[in-house]
């Protein structure tokens, strides 16, 4: 299907095109040249985009350069149009980066040549699309869901019962499950698990025969051998990756849902709740890879079975900047949680993986105190959900992330954060899980995929804060920029002529005193006004939350501002604003959820599970 967004102030217009498309069977959506839509932009990601350009164009114009420094939007065609303008005018225009600017009156016809010339550049025409009849639940009840007479409780009910009716859990799974609970169990144990199976059993021996494995030129024809040559341990997630992702195809049904992204995701995820649930103990390591993997299995039900009402929540969370699950709640009254609690309930799920996906998201309230399997189960998948993202391994419905506090490494015994061992590990194990999972490779496993040119960037990193992780620092390295850490006031001066911005790392104790140090540092590629020429220093992004006083104080006029809670693409693009010169005012994050769940986990402090004094160095 081509995709298309659309934006114009002429209602008129805007309802002739996008009557006109949609007849040819293209998916239209609209929207304003504004921050939030630029959001939606990056989540949805159109072939095309059709721009009216008025006389007064600055946002228009603002947000197309904003879509040509990014790496995912730079290539996509922005089709402009408007009343007939001067040459000088329109040379400005396509210098904004416009790939084409048509004159009033428009002209359909040309319009959709035009289209047609450049996405045959992606090997996509109008010709190839069918009228879509619309995603249809085929149940009578969709009505009821959105309403809000219906209690939630018939609205939990409906849904589980439509699932459950299509959609089995694989007995596989609960047999892998059983078995690493039980000490005794051994290899012929697991051997007549994956027997039972029989596109597992072929599988596993086409695993084991593989080049990841092979280390002679034997070949393995039995499942015995199979399980001895990959390992005990490896063999068991193997089975319940290949077991799990079979559970719906992995054909996309949303435009702005990428199945094979959801599932790289939740690779991730597994494997990072694996790690710390492995260094915290007294939790299963198998508990935890099978959490993280179906961690956000509600998501694909909902795109599965309530294919409709999962896009309406899709294109508000884009809008927001916040979490899918506070969008799908606010419209409905109930989440994809509230259904996969009574669905595992229904397969038989045991209840520390149940617990630990529906407190996923309130992980950072335990404030440490762990009495539960489930609570350390969850603290393991929400650390995972949110590192996951941080490192651009796959999307799911939304990319919201905030701090994972200092209490969650000291009880995984994780004093020095997230190492570069840690990560290559990670990368490693999402390479060999592709293979068996047969996911089609994407770019994402290496390169950062947003900000264009961020090679050749560096940015200060301040960590005012003394925390453990700082979730922008992660998130600018896989980016692909260049990082130096500023330990001290001190030595700021040290770093002139070297940074392109600096990111200060803040909380509710640092004083405008404390951001000042780092206000004059000269910007990579000036002399400090050596030549005569006013100095141009480095700009200053100070990460705070809502508690904090400085985004108030008229001393720091000049320093933008942000959140440390937030949308990864919202962050993107108040960094692009910040090299482009533009002073950023704090907007907090208004999710009264989150925000109180934020404001917990950076209290700092440590009760009964989590030992006190460790270091405060950061990776």
């Amino acid at each position: 299907m081509v995709s298309m967004m659309l934006t114009t102030e002429n209602e008129r217009e805007q309802q002739i095109l996008s009557m006109a498309f949609r007849q040819r069977g293209v998916e239209i959506m609209l929207f304003r040249p504004d921050y939030k839509n630029y959001i939606k932009m990056l989540q949805f990601l159109p072939d095309i985009l059709i721009v009216e350009f008025p006389k007064l164009h600055t946002d228009q114009s603002h947000f197309v350069k904003l879509l040509r420094q990014h790496k995912k939007t730079k290539k996509v065609p922005v089709i402009a149009y408007g009343d007939k303008a001067d040459a000088s005018i329109r040379s400005g225009i396509m210098k904004r980066g416009v790939s084409e600017y048509l004159e009033r009156p428009l002209k359909f016809s040309i319009l959709v040549n035009l289209i047609e010339s450049k996405l045959r550049l992606v090997n996509k025409s109008l010709q190839d699309t069918d009228i879509q009849e619309g995603n249809e639940n085929t149940m009578d009840d969709t009505s009821a869901l959105r309403s809000t007479e219906t209690l939630p409780t018939k609205k939990i009910q409906i849904m589980v019962e439509h699932v459950s009716g299509l959609l089995a859990f694989p007995f596989t799974v609960a047999k892998v499950l059983k078995l690493a609970d039980d000490p005794k169990a051994g290899a012929a144990d697991l051997g007549k698990v994956i027997n039972s199976d029989p596109v597992i059993s072929a599988n596993i021996l086409k695993v084991s025969n593989s080049v990841f494995f092979a280390s002679s030129n034997r070949k393995i024809s039995s499942i015995k051998d199979a399980i001895v040559r990959i390992g005990f341990r490896e063999t068991r997630r193997i089975v319940m990756g290949m077991a799990v992702m079979d559970l719906v195809g992995k054909d996309n049904r949303n435009y702005g849902f990428d199945r094979i992204d959801f599932w790289y995701h939740s690779l991730a995820a597994a494997i990072f709740a694996e790690y710390f649930a492995k260094r915290m103990g007294g939790v299963s390591t198998e508990d935890a890879f099978l959490a993280g993997l179906l961690h956000d299995l509600g998501m694909l039900i909902m795109d599965e079975f309530f294919s409709d009402i999962f896009a309406e929540v899709l294109e508000k969370t884009a809008e927001n900047g916040g979490l899918y699950i506070t969008s799908e709640t606010a419209m409905l009254g109930i989440n994809h949680n509230d259904v996969v609690k009574e669905l595992f309930a229904k397969w038989k799920m045991p209840d520390q993986i149940t617990e630990a996906i529906v407190e996923q998201y309130g992980f950072c309230s335990f404030s440490g105190k762990l009495d539960t399997q489930g609570k350390k189960l969850a603290v393991c998948v929400g650390a995972g959900n949110i590192l996951a993202k941080l490192i651009h391994l796959g999307n799911e419905a939304d990319h919201f992330i905030r701090p994972i506090p200092d209490w969650v490494f000291k009880a995984a015994k994780m004093q020095t954060g997230i190492t570069d061992d840690f990560l290559e590990t990670v990368y490693r194990d999402i390479k060999l899980f592709r293979q068996f999972l047969k996911l089609e490779e994407r770019e994402f496993l290496r390169a950062g995929e947003g900000i264009e040119d961020a090679e050749q960037k560096t940015v200060g990193i301040v960590n005012a804060a003394k925390s453990l992780l700082i979730p922008p620092k992660l998130f600018l390295r896989k980016e692909g920029m260049n990082i130096e850490l500023i330990k001290t006031p001190g030595e700021a001066n040290e770093h002139d002529g070297k940074l392109d911005f600096i990111l200060v790392w803040a909380n509710e104790q640092t004083t405008a005193e404390g951001v000042d140090h780092y206000t004059g540092i000269i910007k990579k590629g000036h002399d400090g006004g050596n030549s005569g020429a006013k100095p141009q220093f480095a700009p200053v992004l100070v990460c705070v939350n809502s508690k904090s006083s400085l985004p108030k104080n008229e001393a720091m006029k000049d320093v933008s501002f942000t959140d440390r809670s937030c949308d990864l693409r919202h962050l993107e693009q108040i960094i692009l604003e910040v090299l482009m010169g533009k002073t950023v005012e704090f907007v907090p994050y208004d999710s009264e959820e989150t925000a109180s769940v934020t404001d917990e986990a950076e209290t700092g402090e440590e009760t009964g599970a989590v030992e006190s004094g460790a270091q405060t160095e950061t990776s």
